[in-house]
């Protein structure tokens, strides 16, 4: 049946005979066992063992019955919270004291009313996502009661223990870390948005004027750290799944292989050490609030507006619509245009032969118009400063103005300004300053100059 070899008497530590004779002692003992149990399982198979498994797989198909009656259970309430969430729009419109997470209470008797009222107070999305990871649960349970309940079966006969054994073993196993790995991924994920959400709640109180900032960093926070989640979830079932198929199938334990591990995972890390310099500034990144999604920044010769950043890489896309990935190791001096507030630095220049005061009291009397407006006014945060005259130049004279907005906002705002600079202008006699160059002219006696005289030298002015 076996043979005992110098290497299992050296790794038992025992002689090659006394192995022998312990290895043939639990063979037989194995084995007349069941032979044993063979010869007795028709004597009483119809008095004992046939009983049994008509009840057991009467409790499995209750069972399953039950799971499927939650189902149904909970693909209405699903319904209900998908009907609310479409007329949530017209009942804040109706009722501006509304909060959206209020939702009415379920009219059925299964206890979502009880499971509502034990929670934190969740938005109906995060409703949503509790009730879908209940019917996931529901779904995999039927499935772990059918395939648990079939291996016990096969295993509680004698002539089908072995197939028992094979589908209890490795499969259900693989199913068990399957559904702990959903269940980390999606509690962690519910748990990481409504963490996110009390903080931009508790924040706001503090600094009631940068709502638009801490959602910006919600968004961001909320996609970073879902990623690292799902990606710790998956790491540790794929550890978990490795060292079952590995102990049971080629009988090899993880803890043989953690040495060859550490080497690869050394050389790796030399290899890879740019990726991980890329998580380690994301990091830095996210934890400085250097951006987030929304805003616009300029990385180097790149510039655009955020729309994805993870502990890897960060997405911003370009007036042109081009999509640009940039990896965050790359990213040391990053200018951010929107983070706050924003500012639009209007520039004008004013030709010589126009008051200039009086050109910069029309754009400061633009500014203030545009501030008494509704719609303006939610987006300029003060009043715009004239700062006055910046330079003098052949061009003309040169009027700044500072016009502080919303994030993202200053170049809507500044396209408006200008056309009503341009428009009031038009309206005062203001002209727009013109480059001029003027002329010398030596040595042409026989020309006249401007006054009809003879002379050595004239000058003429050219716009």
């Amino acid at each position: 049946i076996i043979t005992i070899t110098d290497f299992d008497s050296l790794h038992q530590g025992q002689s090659k005979k006394a192995i022998a004779k312990q290895w043939r002692d639990t063979i037989y003992q194995e084995l007349y066992h069941s032979i044993s149990e063979r010869r007795a399982f028709q004597q009483y198979f119809w008095n004992r063992k046939l009983p049994f498994t008509l009840l057991f797989l009467g409790i499995i198909i209750l069972s399953s019955w039950i799971l499927w009656q939650v189902q149904k259970i909970i693909d209405r309430e699903n319904q209900r919270i998908q009907n609310l969430s479409q007329t949530a729009t017209d009942i804040i419109e109706a009722d501006p004291n509304y909060d959206p997470k209020i939702i009415p209470k379920s009219r059925f008797k299964f206890g979502f009313n009880q499971i509502w009222s034990r929670l934190p107070n969740l938005s109906p999305n995060q409703q949503k996502q509790v009730i879908q990871f209940l019917r996931q649960v529901t779904q995999w349970g039927q499935i772990f009661i059918w395939l648990g309940g079939l291996a016990y079966l096969l295993y509680y006969y004698p002539a089908t223990r072995a197939i028992g054994v094979a589908l209890g073993g490795v499969p259900l196993s693989l199913l068990v870390y399957y559904l702990i790995v959903i269940a980390a991924i999606k509690i962690s994920h519910l748990s990481i948005e409504y963490s996110l959400q009390e903080w931009v709640n508790q924040s706001l109180f503090k600094y009631p004027n940068s709502q638009q900032r801490f959602l910006s960093r919600q968004i961001t926070y909320t996609a970073a750290l879902k990623g690292l989640a799902s990606f710790t979830s998956y790491f540790i079932g794929v550890v978990l799944t490795l060292n079952t198929i590995l102990s049971s199938v080629f009988n090899i334990q993880i803890n043989e292989i953690l040495t060859g591990v550490g080497v690869i995972g050394f050389a790796l890390t030399y290899i890879f050490q740019s990726t991980i310099k890329d998580v380690l500034n994301g990091c830095l990144i996210l934890w400085t609030d250097q951006y987030a999604v929304g805003d616009v920044i300029a990385v180097e010769n790149k510039s655009g507006l955020v729309e994805y950043i993870n502990l890897y890489i960060t997405q911003i896309r370009n007036l042109d619509g081009n999509l640009i990935t940039i990896p965050n190791g790359s990213i040391s001096l990053v200018e951010n245009m929107t983070k706050n507030w924003s500012r639009v630095n209007f520039t004008i220049e004013v030709a010589y032969d126009s008051d200039i005061r009086k050109a910069m009291e029309v754009m400061k009397r633009v500014g203030e118009e545009m501030l008494q407006e509704p719609y303006w006014r939610n987006l300029i945060l003060e009043l715009p400063q004239v700062l006055g005259v910046d330079a003098v130049s052949h061009r003309g004279m040169l009027v700044r103005i500072w016009i502080t907005t919303q994030p993202v906002k200053q170049w809507e705002v500044g396209r408006e300004f200008r056309c009503r600079v341009k428009e009031a202008f038009d309206r005062e006699g203001i002209k727009i300053g013109i480059p001029q160059q003027t002329l010398w002219h030596q040595g042409y006696h026989h020309l006249l100059d401007q006054n009809g005289n003879h002379g050595g030298e004239f000058s003429s002015s050219v716009n």
